[in-house]
């Protein structure tokens, strides 16, 4: 099997080819080489220089979201291949706090959106509290109107609602965006967006904000998370994002959307695309990992037939096993996200639609988690060297850890993805998958199911047979007078999480296989070995479900396993051509495992790459 690896790295990079190449050119730059043995002041400040060498080179604007919404998850992806903490800053700064004031602002706020992309204004986003992280509709920091003075005033009444996890707060933020609950002459209004000044021009903090860093984390200590607490902060009427609601100067409130969830709902919009932004610099890590792993692994030697040390742990079984079904499954991954991205940017200046919200939940959970697996089979089938600082395996489990923990556990997102799929299907304005050409009654008969039409077949009847049987639990059950919230939560729960990685996963399989029939012709054959392989572990991993509902027999499993394993064997000649063609540049693959090793090994080093100069 051959394939083009230029046009390989082209189709996986999908858009944007520019952004990329200058990033692949401005990253050779000294100060974006990794260094380990530093304190965590060293680290934020390393980060956010980082941060500052990106802006000067203006690969970058908020107002991608109104122009080139593709051009901000092309940044995050390259962030993913340089560096954990400057990604997660980025994130911050061009998205959360970027994205929100230009999207959810006006002409009044222009002034400081200009600024976002240079870093003259340099932001934060305000949502999650101590108390309130996924649950955040119930949070409760306060907005009062003042009408003698014609301001804002905003209030942390307790412990819990301190703002925390506040990215970009604790140390380079001179705004913050601050949700918070909008209160009108004594009347609830719902949670609104406030763009609020927390540092003055000299940084120090203005009167009744309140800041610290939370401290020391297992992962990522270039950034500068913080807790925030506001006391009678005093913020203008035009700090109020107004797109979908104002406050006129005599106090009179108007809003173009009638309910307070909904409000929120709107106002919360960049938490959408920042679903993507996770899932985009997750990818890229993926790639970068998987990389240095299988570099590693075709040049460390073991012990092979002879008794010697003469054969490449990438020959071995063991290692083949681990990590080419996650090859496949990272590439899939990469292919499907291209196309929700280019779905989220085709609709993303209007209201998001059902298809896009569930699309962009589901993708970001599939893809964190992944690059966990990853980072952690990288680790252990790298052995010593996957536990050093210099190698960069280590780390990414770390990063995975904090795209999985955004929003609370990835396992609550999934939870959004069941609720509003079922939520449709009960509307109706759900269309179950449908099967092609083979008729479900015809698949348990079947005593071959490895050709890619029946694996996608078997993927899309898990979904209906997992929506058909939630939606019959529940009905059953809050017929005998149980409620919504207890079958859901506390009886049933496993098969809520089921459904939504069943859909994802077919959402996934379906835009794969999709993509066969259009991908260019030099990387076609390649693709085709990724997606079988990816569609038969799918259904191996869910094996015990088929045979129990009868939907494979024993042979056709046993035919299935056997064919995996074959191409697991066909993958391996061109595994290390495959994860060379993602296009990392070789600057950016600083472990030594992924280079020279020995070389690195014959000098001193105390495990740094880099030495600045003194």
């Amino acid at each position: 099997m051959s394939f083009n690896a230029t046009e390989f790295q082209l189709y996986l990079d999908h858009d944007n080819y520019e952004t990329r190449n200058k990033w692949r050119e401005f990253t050779k730059a000294d100060i974006f080489k990794p260094r380990f043995d530093i304190s965590m002041q060293e680290s934020k400040h390393l980060a956010f220089e980082r941060l500052k060498v990106v802006a000067e080179n203006k690969v970058f604007s908020a107002f991608d979201f109104l122009k080139n919404p593709l051009n901000v998850f092309a940044n995050h992806e390259m962030a993913g291949m340089v560096d954990h903490s400057l990604a997660t800053k980025l994130t911050v700064q061009l998205n959360l706090f970027g994205g929100t004031v230009v999207t959810l602002g006006s002409e009044r706020h222009l002034p400081i959106a200009e600024g976002i992309d240079d870093l003259s204004t340099v932001g934060c986003f305000a949502l999650t509290e101590l108390g309130y992280g996924n649950n955040a509709v119930e949070m409760e920091t306060t907005a009062h109107w003042d009408q003698k003075t014609k301001e804002f005033v905003i209030n942390s009444p307790t412990v819990l609602s301190q703002k925390y996890w506040i990215t970009n707060g604790a140390l380079h933020s001179n705004y913050a965006v601050v949700f918070a609950q909008l209160f009108i002459h004594g009347e609830h209004v719902g949670i609104h967006a406030f763009l609020v000044r927390i540092r003055n021009k000299d940084m120090t903090l203005r009167p009744g904000v309140f800041i610290e860093d939370m401290g020391h984390k297992f992962s990522s200590n270039g950034v500068d998370n913080a807790r925030i607490k506001f006391t009678n902060v005093h913020a203008p009427r035009e700090s109020l994002l107004n797109k979908y609601s104002d406050v006129d100067s005599n106090g009179v409130y108007q809003s173009k959307i009638p309910k307070k969830r909904e409000r929120f709902l709107r106002v919360a919009d960049r938490l959408l695309s920042g679903r993507l932004c996770i899932a985009a610099m997750s990818i890229s890590n993926t790639k970068s990992t998987l990389c240095t792993a299988f570099r590693y692994a075709s040049k460390r030697l073991a012990v092979g037939k002879t008794g010697k040390s003469d054969t490449p742990i990438m020959d071995f079984q063991l290692f083949q096993n681990a990590m080419y079904p996650l090859l496949a499954k990272s590439i899939c991954l990469n292919v499907a996200l291209n196309q929700i991205k280019t779905i989220y940017s085709q609709n993303a200046v209007n209201e998001p639609t059902m298809d896009v919200i569930r699309f962009c939940c589901v993708i970001k959970p599939m893809v964190t988690w992944n690059l966990r697996d990853v980072a952690t089979r990288s680790v252990e089938r790298s052995g010593g060297q996957g536990y050093l600082s210099c190698n960069r395996l280590a780390e990414s489990i770390g990063f995975a850890h904090s795209g999985i923990t955004a929003e609370g556990d990835n396992s609550i997102l999934m939870q959004k993805v069941a609720k509003e799929l079922m939520g449709s299907v009960e509307k109706k304005e759900y269309k179950l998958p449908e099967l092609t050409q083979c008729p479900m009654r015809e698949l348990p008969n079947k005593e071959k199911i490895s050709d890619v039409e029946t694996l996608l077949n078997l993927i899309k009847w898990r979904e209906i047979s997992l929506i058909k049987e939630l939606g019959k639990v529940s009905y059953e059950k809050m017929a005998k007078g149980g409620t919504f919230y207890d079958v859901w939560m506390k009886e049933d729960n496993y098969l809520v999480q089921g459904l939504a990685l069943a859909f994802g996963e077919r959402v996934v399989a379906e835009f794969c296989t999709n993509e066969l029939r259009l991908c260019p012709s030099g990387v076609r054959k390649v693709l085709d070995l990724m997606v079988r392989t990816y569609l038969a572990h799918v259904v191996l991993e869910n094996l015990s479900w088929y045979l129990i509902h009868g939907t494979v027999n024993a042979k056709a499993a046993t035919e299935l396993k056997s064919t995996y394993r074959e191409w697991i064997h066909e993958i391996h000649p061109q595994a290390l051509n495959i994860v060379n063609a993602f296009g990392i540049p070789e600057h950016l693959l600083t472990a030594p495992i992924a280079q020279n090793y020995e070389d690195f090994n014959s000098r001193p080093n105390q495990g740094e790459v880099f030495k600045p100069k003194l």
